[in-house]
């Protein structure tokens, strides 16, 4: 997991990934959130590029931004609130 999901978070720009579990588990709870492509797999550049003829940019982004949304400092805060008492 790197600091370029995070950014793409905090950028809100699609993300493209390599088929790895903290990637997908975001996929699973949030969405769609980009493409997930192997990059070991034979001819994987073709693969990227058809799915790019099958994205929808408007869910991606309105995914994007409940990932954004849900790990907001002020979401953070929330949460420690209700795990400790101040």
């Amino acid at each position: 997991f790197s600091g370029n999901f995070i950014d793409a978070i905090y950028f809100e720009v699609i993300i493209i990934s390599n088929s790895i579990n903290p990637v997908l588990e975001y996929f699973d709870d949030y969405g769609k959130l980009g493409i997930i492509i192997n990059y070991d797999d034979p001819g994987w550049e073709i693969k990227l590029l058809d799915q790019f003829n099958n994205l929808k940019p408007k869910e991606i982004i309105a995914n994007i931004k409940k990932v954004k949304k849900d790990h907001s400092l002020k979401s953070i805060y929330n949460s420690l609130d209700e795990v400790f008492i101040f």
